[in-house]
């Protein structure tokens, strides 16, 4: 039984993260992106295949970019305010 929920849990999130509008990457310890979501793809430009373990700091342009969004949601740094970055494309273009 506990199986079957947790199945079911793992179902929700997968719904979730593959129909939120907003790009969703999952990044391990080092740095290597884990999930992704259909939002993801469109804004890089990438298929999923090619973003599962890519490293995150590789999609921005923005020097620090990815060190910031890291810090941002990291349990022992404060909230940091939002910041916009510029993203590197697939075919290159920023």
């Amino acid at each position: 039984m506990l199986l079957l929920s947790h199945q079911r849990l793992n179902a929700r999130y997968d719904a979730l993260v593959d129909s939120a509008p907003d790009v969703i990457l999952n990044v391990d310890a080092g740095g290597f992106i884990q999930v992704t979501n259909p939002a993801a793809e469109r804004q890089f430009g990438y298929p999923a295949a090619e973003l599962l373990g890519k490293k995150a700091d590789q999609l921005f342009e923005t020097a620090g970019a990815w060190a910031n969004i890291r810090a941002s949601v990291s349990a022992e740094s404060p909230p940091v305010h939002a910041t916009e970055v510029q993203v590197r494309l697939k075919n290159g273009d920023v």
